[in-house]
């Protein structure tokens, strides 16, 4: 899960990938390892539907000291000024915001509401 609150946010290594694959990222410093120690299910397991092993949990080492929002006021008010890209091309911003609302649609009415193309085009 990746939140714009750090805090929040984590990545998770599935019991069954090399631990040495993640390994190396952290001595790198792409990812840091937490404190919880995942399982990894050895030749011998035995496979209980009744509890699941927690995963390995990596923090991602980046930190962010400012609202959650301003980034992407500076990089809009910075392609404004500067004429430099967008992070985020308006026509995705727009296809992303009509798919977060159709699913609010969806929650609402209870049931499974279908896309239509159309509904992506200004």
């Amino acid at each position: 899960m990746i939140s714009e609150a750090s805090s929040r946010g984590g990545v998770y290594r599935e019991s069954w990938v090399d631990q040495a694959k993640w390994d190396k990222w952290a001595k790198k410093g792409y990812l840091k390892k937490d404190g919880g120690k995942g399982q990894s299910a050895g030749s011998s397991a035995v496979v209980d539907v009744r509890d699941t092993v927690p995963a390995a949990k990596y923090d991602l080492p980046v930190t962010m000291d400012k609202p959650f929002h301003q980034p992407h006021l500076e990089n809009f008010f910075d392609a404004i000024r500067n004429k430099t890209g967008l992070n985020c091309p308006a026509e995705i911003g727009y296809e992303t915001a009509v798919t977060v609302l159709k699913v609010n649609e969806a929650v609402q009415a209870g049931r499974k509401l279908d896309f239509k193309p159309d509904e992506f085009k200004v």
